[in-house]
């Protein structure tokens, strides 16, 4: 790999006798890694499940080696949020931050969301994970990766760091900055990031993550931690703004990192990886606010909606065996809040804990995200799989399978653990005439991944669609994890999936009809299944090659309309390039 004159020098400079191990590293395979979700499992059920061996990468108990060809969007795990595709180094900067249950955690500069679902994983149920990103389209793909890996005590914002600053003002026990950065860590991953680094850029990006540090700053309790992170090489970007953090903030003191892996920073203490150390490349250093800090921050102002309280508790218990929380009505929108939510009135919020369901007339659709949300043994009504039944990959494509003995709203499990994958919702036997008629009537019944698609979507839901997407325009995400640049083909930094910005859908229509259970708001009772169509809001990374997965696309100059086809897909190579000039076409 050909790398920048002045890139080298300086790291000449910097490893010296090391500079020779360090160039070779770019002439072999990237790191690449996989990160455990407790949240949904335990090792030694993921390692059960998955087609390779776990090897535990020295950066976190939860981060392992994973091999560089294995296709993880395959993967049924990988939908249910049993794991997160992150490069292995990455994980290091949680485990400096040690979060722990019950704590009130920030992640500054969140998306693509691989530390924060990091963050959930250690503090599980507890607490509050505030996720923020100021860009709006990566804070919508953050709060997607979110929902797959089934966290509950969350807000998504997208604001500026100086506008939580003034309404936040230490309400956080723990604070993380994985700042943008010139990621010069990311070269062997993405050889255009060679080409965008400069000097000039490396400066840039070191004033810009001073000032966000010290927005993070003031977010921080007495006491409490202060975590900033890049994955870049630089000692402007690194030690050059932890010194100057320092010197600016007096009533914070850096603490050691007292960890196993990597090596020191040089002239402060923080730690340092190179691709040498296993990973690609990080560095993390750890603050503590040793000072009083002013608090900026007032209770949520939680309005009790009794009518929407009553039936949603209703609905939720007759799907779930645990306790309900609270819920409030946003619109048609019920939402299942966190346990602990300081007051988020003027901040751009996309998520404050989990969608509930949509409140439709008499009744509550429940969402996909709750049942996302779902923990083991606490779904009333499950239909188990193992990962390699074909019946699982049929219901990833959008099929219907054999759901015997099952009724109502039904999660779908793989290899027995708490996976669930998608609600999905009974419908009429496939050989059955299609009239409509009740569920009881019928010769049999089977349950149909209507997750898979979106009704009435939002633009913040689209993205969602974007691989799908891809298919049919050859083109890759504008925004990357550390640089963002108009007009530019970039990735998504550590995360492996690289959605498109969003595309206005004028609407979903599915070609077969489902029964299923509705709600009724007003008298709190069960209506007799009637028939309706059951598809949902949402779409997951489903890989291209999953067999008979058919899209059909509808392409005009402002929107793109979407039909679900139910014969084989011919796996169709399209050109590189803008969109097709013809108005349809099939994949």
């Amino acid at each position: 790999m050909e790398l920048p004159a002045a890139f080298e020098k300086r790291m000449q400079d910097m490893l010296g006798a090391e500079y020779t191990a360090f160039r070779a590293s770019y002439n072999e395979p990237h790191k690449r890694g996989i990160r455990l979700n407790t949240v949904k499992c335990t090792k030694e059920q993921l390692e059960r499940a998955l087609p390779f061996t776990l090897v535990q990468t020295p950066f976190s108990p939860l981060s392992f080696y994973a091999p560089t060809d294995t296709k993880m969007a395959a993967l049924p795990l990988y939908h249910a949020g049993a794991f997160y595709s992150q490069e292995p180094s990455a994980s290091s900067a949680v485990t400096l931050l040690a979060p722990e249950p019950g704590d009130k955690v920030l992640d500054l500069c969140a998306a693509p969301g691989g530390k924060s679902t990091q963050i959930a994983a250690l503090t599980g149920d507890t607490g509050l994970l505030w996720s923020n990103e100021v860009v709006r389209n990566r804070a919508a793909i953050l709060s997607s990766n979110l929902e797959r890996m089934g966290v509950r005590n969350t807000v998504v914002s997208s604001v500026y760091p100086e506008m939580l600053a003034e309404k936040l003002g230490g309400y956080f026990d723990k604070v993380l900055v994985d700042a943008p950065c010139s990621g010069e860590g990311m070269f062997r991953r993405d050889p255009i990031a060679v080409q965008e680094w400069s000097p000039e850029h490396v400066e840039t990006c070191a004033v810009r993550q001073l000032a966000i540090l010290s927005s993070a700053a003031q977010c921080v309790r007495e006491g409490g931690i202060l975590v900033y992170s890049t994955c870049t090489f630089s000692t402007e970007e690194n030690e050059g703004v932890v010194q100057k953090f320092l010197e600016s903030h007096p009533e914070f003191v850096l603490e050691k990192p007292n960890v196993t892996f990597g090596r020191p920073a040089y002239g402060v203490d923080a730690v340092r990886i190179f691709p040498m150390d296993g990973g690609e490349g990080h560095f993390a250093a750890r603050f503590r606010r040793v000072a009083p800090c002013e608090e900026r921050f007032a209770p949520f102002s939680f309005k009790p909606d009794r009518e929407t309280q009553v039936h949603a508790e209703e609905l939720y218990t007759s799907l779930f065996t645990d306790a309900p929380g609270r819920f409030q009505r946003v619109r048609d929108r019920v939402i299942l809040l966190p346990n602990e939510l300081p007051d988020i009135a003027g901040l751009s919020v996309l998520r404050a804990g989990v969608e509930f369901g949509e409140a439709k007339k008499n009744r509550i659709e429940p969402a996909h995200g709750i049942f996302m949300a779902s923990r083991a043994g606490n779904c009333r009504s499950v239909l188990h799989l193992t990962s390699n039944d074909p019946a699982l990959f049929a219901f990833l494509r959008g099929e219907e399978i054999p759901a015997e003995g099952l009724s109502g709203y039904t999660a779908v499990a793989a290899d027995g653990i708490d996976l669930y994958i998608l609600a999905g919702e009974l419908c009429a036997d496939s050989h059955a005439d299609g009239d409509g008629d009740a569920l009881t009537e019928r010769a049999g019944r089977r349950i149909y991944a209507g997750a898979l698609l979106g009704v009435g979507m939002s633009l913040k839901d689209a993205v969602q669609l974007a691989e799908v997407l891809q298919l049919l325009t050859g083109e890759v995400a504008l925004v990357r994890k550390h640089r963002i640049q108009r007009g530019r083909r970039v990735t998504l930094g550590e995360d492996e999936s690289v959605p498109v910005f969003p595309v206005r859908v004028l609407r979903v229509d599915a070609h077969f009809v489902i029964v299923q259970a509705r709600k009724d708001l007003n008298d709190g009772q069960r209506a007799a299944r009637m028939t309706g169509c059951g598809v949902s809001r949402h779409v997951y990374n489903v890989p291209a090659d999953l067999p008979a997965f058919g899209f059909k696309f509808f392409v005009s100059h402002t929107a793109v309309s979407l039909i679900l086809s139910r014969q084989a897909c011919t796996q169709a190579r399209l050109p590189k390039g803008s969109l097709p000039s013809k108005t349809s076409m099939t994949c």
